[in-house]
């Protein structure tokens, strides 16, 4: 793979095409670590999947249904603690 990625951060979705979002993000992290990352999801249980990645890099849980204004928000929180 000869792809260059850059991120700086990455909103994934726990129901995707081709490869869910936890997995997204462990392909990702490959390619570029630490990258921030907000998961989302509307399934009860994806927000305890999710925090397998705290330790790796800045990642943060968004439940569904949220208003723009919490993406905004929780990305914010993001990029700030990668600085």
């Amino acid at each position: 793979q000869r792809h260059v990625v850059i991120l700086c951060s990455s909103d994934l979705d726990d129901n995707m095409p081709l490869l869910n979002g936890p997995e997204a993000l462990v392909t990702i992290r490959m390619m570029q670590p630490g990258v921030p990352a907000v998961l989302t999801s509307g399934h009860p249980d994806a927000e305890a999947a999710a925090d397998r990645f705290n330790g790796d890099a800045p990642t943060r849980f968004l439940p569904k249904p949220f208003a723009p204004s919490d993406l905004m928000r929780t990305m914010r929180a993001l990029l700030e603690v990668k600085r």
